[in-house]
């Protein structure tokens, strides 16, 4: 069975929508004292950053279904277990270190091959998946660091591609639980940085990503070629060095039908 905890004060709402947009009767508030409340969850499904949760039989201000905000609640499992508490896709980590081309501008190239690879993609010559993807943007006269390319380049393999600057974690959290790596963009460096997330751990309370220019460090990066593969990236640190508060530049890619 599936649970929803209140871990931060509410409001449940008829729809996903600020409350203020709302009347009186289509939405609940649940103050402090509703902190660490559980209801049983008969249905619930994620819609526009909500929660929405068929409580079955249990009937708050006389409805059984409403939208929870992500942020405020949490899905737990019978034994306290939040849902999807662990996931780290097998998403191959490359260094774009050893790139052929550029290596110090390519780490957007590096991070879409990471994730054409785990889709299975390889490179159609002898030479690295990330080189080659490199020489046909230039063959289109595509700009690497335009991120309309960089999904251009994505859906010309096949996949499909969403790119937002705006997505929230809780979105990113429900690509990865799909089965799906995300491409993350935030101020790991002067310029901007950008890196694949393959999973996340609640317990943990850390992103696992693939770095491709190596290991963060406030210092710096640390500078093997592998340093940076499924690195263990705090909640915090990602929310402070996205590019937007609270939000995230990010690219979802996914396989038409899940396939």
């Amino acid at each position: 069975m599936t649970n929803l905890e209140i871990i931060k004060p509410t409001i449940f709402k008829q729809q996903p929508i600020q409350h203020v947009d709302l009347d009186f009767s289509e939405k609940l508030n649940l103050g402090e004292d509703w902190l660490g409340s559980v209801f049983p969850v008969d249905f619930h499904s994620l819609e526009a950053n909500h929660y929405k949760v068929d409580f079955g039989q249990l009937k708050l201000a006389g409805r059984s279904t409403w939208y929870a905000y992500c942020d405020h609640v949490r899905l737990i499992g019978e034994q306290k277990t939040a849902v999807g508490a662990e996931i780290n896709l097998p998403v191959p980590h490359f260094s774009q270190r050893d790139n052929r081309f550029d290596p110090h501008r390519t780490c957007n190239i590096t991070c879409v091959a990471m994730v054409l690879a785990f889709y299975g993609i390889k490179p159609k010559r002898n030479e690295q998946l990330e080189d080659e993807l490199f020489l046909e943007m230039q063959r289109q006269g595509k700009n690497i660091i335009w991120h309309e390319h960089l999904s251009q380049l994505i859906k010309s393999y096949g996949f499909k591609n969403s790119f937002k600057v705006d997505a929230t974690w809780e979105e990113v959290k429900a690509h990865l639980r799909a089965g799906n790596p995300v491409i993350q963009s935030g101020r790991y460096t002067k310029s901007g940085h950008i890196i694949v997330i393959r999973g996340y751990s609640e317990s943990k309370r850390c992103w696992y990503v693939n770095d491709p220019w190596g290991e963060w460090f406030s210092t710096g990066y640390s500078k093997g070629l592998r340093d940076g593969e499924n690195q263990e990236y705090s909640y915090n640190l990602l929310s402070r060095l996205s590019m937007v508060n609270g939000r995230t530049w990010a690219h979802f890619p996914s396989r038409y039908n899940g396939k």
